[in-house]
C-alpha cells in the first residue's frame, strides 16, 4: 500500500489537505479498493531532517505535500523547502509539493527541485484538481519505484548466488542509492550462501551416513533370522 506523505505543523491543516485527498481518491472507487492501494500518512514536523528518508520509506511514501513555513507551532530549525533540499539528492524523483502562504524568495531558489508549488488559497479553491495531478504524480513515482526495486531483488539474488558481474554490481549500488536501500556486503553474501549450501551438503551426509547405518543393522538382523 502507497502512502501520501502529509506534513504541517497544524493539525487542522493536515486534516483539510487529507480530506482533499480522500474525496479524490473516493470518486470512481469503492472504499475497499482505496484502502487497498493508498494511504495517507499525516505527520506534525519530524524531529530533525535525517528521519526523513526513514519515515517516507517505512511508511512507503510516494508523493510528499509538506508546508513551506513549519516553525510556527514546533521548535525544529528547519522550514519546508529545508527538507526539500534534504531530500532531493537523496530521492530524484520523488514528487514533492510545497504548500505556501506566502511568497518565499527561498521558494523560487529551489524551484528546479520542488514538483509543484502551492499556495494555500489555491489549494481551497482548486482542491479537486490540485489532487487529482499529485496523484497521477504519484502513480507515476510509483510505478517506477515498483519497477526499481524489482530490479534490485534480481541483482540481489545473483550476488548471492556469486553470478553478478562487474557491471550488474554497479547497477545495483547505483538503484540501492536512488532508493535510500541498505548496501548489500557482496562478500559477505557470497560467504553466507556458501556457508549454508555447505551446512546442507554436511547434513545430507550425516542423513546419508545414518541411512547406510540402519540399513546395515536391518541387513544384519535378516542375516541372523535367516541362519536360525
Amino acid at each position: 500500500m502507497s502512502g501520501i506523505g502529509i506534513v504541517d505543523d497544524r493539525a487542522e491543516q493536515r486534516d483539510e489537505i487529507s480530506e482533499a485527498f480522500e474525496l479524490a481518491l473516493s470518486k470512481g472507487k469503492s472504499p475497499k479498493s482505496i484502502q487497498k492501494s493508498w494511504k495517507l500518512v499525516p505527520s506534525a514536523p519530524l524531529p530533525n531532517l535525517r528521519d526523513y528518508p526513514f519515515w517516507i520509506i517505512e511508511n512507503k511514501i510516494v508523493a510528499l505535500v509538506i508546508d513551506q513555513r513549519l516553525r510556527e507551532g514546533y521548535r525544529i530549525d528547519y522550514d519546508g523547502h529545508d527538507v526539500v533540499k534534504y531530500l532531493r539528492p537523496r530521492m530524484r524523483n520523488l514528487p514533492i509539493i510545497v504548500v505556501t502562504g506566502y511568497q518565499d524568495e527561498v521558494l523560487r531558489n529551489i524551484h528546479d527541485d520542488v514538483t509543484v508549488i502551492i499556495g494555500k488559497d489555491e489549494l481551497g479553491r482548486r482542491s479537486d484538481e490540485l489532487t487529482k495531478e499529485i496523484l497521477k504524480k504519484a502513480e507515476v513515482y510509483k510505478k517506477d519505484y515498483t519497477t526499481k526495486l524489482a530490479r534490485v531483488d534480481e541483482l540481489a539474488r545473483q550476488v548471492a548466488l556469486g553470478r553478478a558481474t562487474d557491471k550488474s554490481i554497479i547497477e545495483l549500488r547505483g538503484l540501492q542509492t536512488e532508493l535510500q536501500l541498505p548496501f548489500i556486503d557482496i562478500k559477505n553474501e557470497n560467504d553466507q550462501w556458501l556457508s549454508r549450501f555447505e551446512e546442507g551438503l554436511n547434513k545430507l551426509e550425516a542423513l546419508e551416513k545414518d541411512a547406510k547405518s540402519f540399513i546395515e543393522k536391518i541387513q544384519k538382523t535378516t542375516d541372523e533370522t535367516s541362519g536360525k
